[in-house]
Parts: C-alpha cells; sequence; structure tokens
C-alpha cells in the first residue's frame, strides 16, 4: 500500500519477494493520472489489476493458469502451471471442479482437437479428454511421443501439432492418432517458450528463442500441401529484449 499515490507525475517501487504465502486475490489500484517508469512517464485513466492465486494459501508454491484455449463446448480450458489438472470456465464465469490429469506435474500445452475433445501434453504423452471429463469412447486416451512435448495448437483439418522443444522437432498427430514428427531446419531455436499458431494460409507458425538469432518459422500442414517443410524469417533489428515469446493469427 502507498498512500496518496494520486499525483500526476509521482513515482513509486513497489516489489514482492516471494517469501509470505499470498491471499486468495491481491488487487493494486491507481488513480487517474501519470506515474513515471523509470525514464518512461505512463498515463493511467485509472487502473485496477488483480492477481488471483489458484494454489492454497501457504502452499509454498503458486499455481495460475498457464495455457487458455476455447473448447468444443462453450467453456473456456486452461492448463495450470504447477498443478497437475485442468479446469473449464462457462461464459457465465462460474468454473468447473477441476480435472486431475494424473500428471506428475502440471500440463503444459492444451488445444481443441477435431475430434470434439480436449487435449493436453504433460512429460513425452499427448492426453485426450471429453469437455465431460471422461476418457474418449474411440481411440487412445494417451498417445506416446519420442520427447518431452511443450505447446499444443490445431490446424485447420483438426489434426494437433505439438512441439518437441529439447528434440527440435515439431510434429502433429493425424486422424489416425499417429504421430508425424519434423527436425525444425535451424538446430536449438526451439525452447520451452516456443507457441505454435494456425495462420489464414492453413500453415502452422512458431517463434524461435532457443538461441538469440530471433526468427518466426513456418511449417506446411496437410491442408497447404508439402507437410513438414519448413521455412524461417528473421525479426529485422531483433536485439535480446525483443524475443518473440508468444505467437497468435491476428484478426
Amino acid at each position: 500500500s502507498t498512500p496518496g499515490l494520486n499525483t500526476p507525475g509521482q513515482t513509486f517501487t513497489a516489489t514482492y519477494d516471494g517469501s509470505q504465502a499470498v491471499a486468495s486475490s491481491v488487487t493494486l489500484s491507481l488513480a487517474a493520472g501519470t506515474v513515471s517508469l523509470g525514464s518512461q512517464t505512463v498515463t493511467l485513466p485509472g487502473l485496477i489489476a488483480t492477481r488471483v492465486n489458484t494454489g492454497p494459501v501457504g502452499s509454498g508454491q503458486t499455481t495460475w493458469p498457464m495455457e487458455i484455449v476455447v473448447g468444443p463446448a462453450p467453456p473456456l480450458w486452461w492448463a495450470t502451471y504447477r498443478k497437475p489438472t485442468l479446469q473449464k470456465l462457462t461464459p457465465g464465469g462460474s468454473t468447473a471442479s477441476p480435472f486431475a490429469t494424473g500428471l506428475p506435474s502440471g500440463p503444459i500445452g492444451i488445444a481443441a482437437g477435431g475430434d470434439g475433445n480436449i487435449w493436453y501434453s504433460g512429460g513425452t504423452t499427448i492426453n485426450r479428454i471429453t469437455p465431460g471429463f471422461l476418457a474418449p469412447p474411440t481411440g487412445p486416451a494417451s498417445i506416446a511421443i519420442g520427447a518431452s512435448v511443450g505447446q499444443l495448437t490445431t490446424d485447420s483439418q483438426g489434426n494437433v501439432w505439438f512441439v518437441e522443444p529439447t528434440a527440435g522437432k515439431i510434429g502433429y498427430i493425424d486422424g489416425t492418432f499417429t504421430p508425424n514428427v519434423f527436425n525444425v531446419p535451424t538446430p536449438g531455436v526451439l525452447s520451452s517458450n516456443t507457441h505454435l499458431a494456425l495462420g489464414p494460409d492453413n500453415a502452422i507458425y512458431f517463434n524461435e528463442v532457443g538461441t538469440s538469432a530471433w526468427k518466426i518459422g513456418r511449417v506446411n500442414t496437410p491442408a497447404t500441401g508439402s507437410a513438414g517443410t519448413f521455412s524461417e524469417t528473421p525479426i529485422p533489428g531483433a536485439a535480446i529484449d525483443l524475443a518473440p515469446l508468444d505467437i497468435t493469427a491476428g484478426p
């Protein structure tokens, strides 16, 4: 709490060292005006920022929503960082009881598959559940991949694409539940922060953040033809503080 933080141009510093348990939520409110942040001045129309702790108070380990996806049913779904659960949120704002994935740690990626199920990655497997938190009536509930799996996304034909950051590979699982895996041409460019996005041309795009040579990668899908063919585009003038940490398709 900083009393009197209402003066335009007033400078303040706020820190949190992580040593204390956080309550269920923490809210920071600032009145309208301007605040100096280092050499920059930010104009605030009035800001309220709330940080919600999804883990138990005093657990010593904070969890939070990590990835979010629109499911095949109306709810929004998300994976929970550091906690082996999935959760869903209805448009009305109510949450269902968490689904225990059985993974040793939290899911990393989550996607709505073309089969109407929710897909999620954890360890060296990609897994499937129905929107009702049940095992799929057909096909495997878990598909083994040769290395640790990161983020997921779905292409225009419903295939689920995935990243193997440590192996330097990107692939997809087709309608027969068969993994199709391809080596990214440049070694070392993938990391746990590599995300995937379906582009308007039906190709899959990804951010290369494993080295300092920041690039945006593109890989063909079955819909584009020549699936597994890559191209890479350098980011002009990119520096260490301009790493592409996520990616999505625009409107």
